[in-house]
Protein backbone atom coordinates (compact mmCIF):
# COMPACT_ATOMS: atom_id res chain seq x y z
CA UNK A 1 0.00 0.00 0.00
CA UNK A 2 2.77 2.52 0.45
CA UNK A 3 4.49 1.07 -1.59
CA UNK A 4 2.60 2.57 -5.05
CA UNK A 5 3.50 6.63 -4.05
CA UNK A 6 7.01 5.63 -4.25
CA UNK A 7 6.80 3.40 -7.53
CA UNK A 8 4.73 6.21 -9.27
CA UNK A 9 7.76 8.20 -8.48
CA UNK A 10 10.05 6.11 -9.98
CA UNK A 11 8.23 5.65 -13.09
CA UNK A 12 8.06 9.68 -13.82
CA UNK A 13 11.77 8.88 -14.01
CA UNK A 14 11.46 5.71 -15.57
CA UNK A 15 9.46 5.65 -18.23
CA UNK A 16 8.00 8.30 -21.26
CA UNK A 17 5.90 11.07 -20.33
CA UNK A 18 2.53 9.10 -21.99
CA UNK A 19 3.14 6.31 -20.17
CA UNK A 20 3.63 8.06 -17.11
CA UNK A 21 0.44 9.83 -17.20
CA UNK A 22 -1.36 5.92 -18.01
CA UNK A 23 0.25 4.63 -15.06
CA UNK A 24 0.23 7.67 -12.67
CA UNK A 25 -3.87 7.28 -13.30
CA UNK A 26 -3.65 3.25 -13.36
CA UNK A 27 -1.79 3.43 -10.07
CA UNK A 28 -4.25 6.84 -8.67
CA UNK A 29 -7.17 4.54 -8.87
CA UNK A 30 -5.29 1.53 -7.37
CA UNK A 31 -4.57 3.66 -4.62
CA UNK A 32 -7.87 5.42 -4.28
CA UNK A 33 -9.95 2.03 -3.91
CA UNK A 34 -7.69 0.10 -2.16
CA UNK A 35 -8.41 1.23 1.39
CA UNK A 36 -12.41 0.67 0.37
CA UNK A 37 -11.69 -2.55 -0.70
CA UNK A 38 -9.40 -3.78 2.28
CA UNK A 39 -13.04 -2.44 4.27
CA UNK A 40 -15.13 -4.61 2.55
CA UNK A 41 -12.49 -7.86 2.04
CA UNK A 42 -10.35 -7.29 5.21
CA UNK A 43 -8.02 -10.29 6.74
CA UNK A 44 -10.77 -12.84 7.58
CA UNK A 45 -9.15 -14.98 4.65
CA UNK A 46 -7.06 -17.51 6.38
CA UNK A 47 -4.90 -17.18 3.47
CA UNK A 48 -3.61 -13.49 5.17
CA UNK A 49 -2.52 -15.22 8.34
CA UNK A 50 -0.80 -17.82 6.59
CA UNK A 51 1.16 -15.08 4.29
CA UNK A 52 1.88 -13.30 7.59
CA UNK A 53 3.28 -16.55 9.38
CA UNK A 54 5.61 -18.42 6.61
CA UNK A 55 6.46 -14.97 4.41
CA UNK A 56 6.49 -11.78 6.09
CA UNK A 57 7.40 -13.22 9.77
CA UNK A 58 10.35 -15.18 8.60
CA UNK A 59 11.41 -11.86 6.62
CA UNK A 60 11.40 -9.65 9.55
CA UNK A 61 13.23 -11.86 11.91
CA UNK A 62 16.41 -11.69 9.19
CA UNK A 63 15.71 -8.63 8.77
CA UNK A 64 16.14 -7.39 12.37
CA UNK A 65 19.32 -10.19 12.91
CA UNK A 66 21.25 -8.31 9.64
CA UNK A 67 20.29 -4.89 10.97
CA UNK A 68 21.41 -5.29 14.04
CA UNK A 69 25.06 -6.78 12.77
CA UNK A 70 24.79 -3.76 10.62
CA UNK A 71 24.01 -1.47 13.12
CA UNK A 72 27.21 -2.60 14.95
CA UNK A 73 25.47 -4.86 17.87
CA UNK A 74 28.34 -7.05 18.46
CA UNK A 75 27.38 -10.48 17.21
CA UNK A 76 27.69 -12.45 20.61
CA UNK A 77 24.56 -10.35 21.82
CA UNK A 78 22.70 -10.65 18.50
CA UNK A 79 23.14 -14.59 18.92
CA UNK A 80 22.71 -14.67 22.27
CA UNK A 81 19.32 -16.76 22.30
CA UNK A 82 20.90 -19.62 19.44
CA UNK A 83 24.23 -19.65 21.95
CA UNK A 84 22.17 -20.46 24.75
CA UNK A 85 20.48 -23.24 22.49
CA UNK A 86 23.36 -24.37 20.95
CA UNK A 87 25.13 -24.36 24.53
CA UNK A 88 22.31 -26.49 26.05
CA UNK A 89 22.10 -29.05 23.16
CA UNK A 90 26.18 -29.06 23.79
CA UNK A 91 25.28 -29.96 27.72
CA UNK A 92 23.02 -32.96 26.00
CA UNK A 93 26.15 -34.31 24.32
CA UNK A 94 25.18 -33.28 21.06
CA UNK A 95 28.17 -31.74 18.61
CA UNK A 96 26.29 -28.65 16.94
CA UNK A 97 27.79 -26.30 14.73
CA UNK A 98 27.22 -22.89 14.70
CA UNK A 99 24.41 -22.47 12.18
CA UNK A 100 22.33 -24.06 14.92
CA UNK A 101 23.13 -20.89 16.30
CA UNK A 102 22.12 -18.40 13.55
CA UNK A 103 19.51 -20.92 13.35
CA UNK A 104 18.45 -20.66 16.57
CA UNK A 105 18.43 -17.01 16.69
CA UNK A 106 16.14 -16.42 13.52
CA UNK A 107 13.66 -18.83 14.65
CA UNK A 108 13.11 -16.64 18.29
CA UNK A 109 12.95 -13.37 16.40
CA UNK A 110 10.51 -15.46 14.17
CA UNK A 111 8.84 -16.50 17.23
CA UNK A 112 8.59 -12.79 18.67
CA UNK A 113 6.84 -11.62 15.55
CA UNK A 114 4.44 -14.79 15.32
CA UNK A 115 3.31 -14.23 19.07
CA UNK A 116 3.18 -10.21 18.13
CA UNK A 117 0.98 -10.83 15.38
CA UNK A 118 -1.51 -13.43 16.83
CA UNK A 119 -1.59 -11.15 19.67
CA UNK A 120 -2.60 -8.25 17.48
CA UNK A 121 -5.11 -10.28 15.47
CA UNK A 122 -7.02 -11.79 18.59
CA UNK A 123 -7.31 -8.13 19.62
CA UNK A 124 -8.59 -6.89 16.49
CA UNK A 125 -11.24 -9.59 16.66
CA UNK A 126 -12.34 -9.27 19.80
CA UNK A 127 -12.91 -5.63 19.05
CA UNK A 128 -14.72 -6.30 16.45
CA UNK A 129 -16.92 -8.46 17.75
Amino acid sequence: MMAIPSVMIFLSVAVKPKLNRLLNIIFGVIYIDYPDHMKRHSRAHPLFLWIFLLVLAPLGAAVIVGTLLLLGVSPPAVFAPGRAVKSFLELCGFQVANRVAVASTVFSWWALFVAVGLAWERRRRRSAA
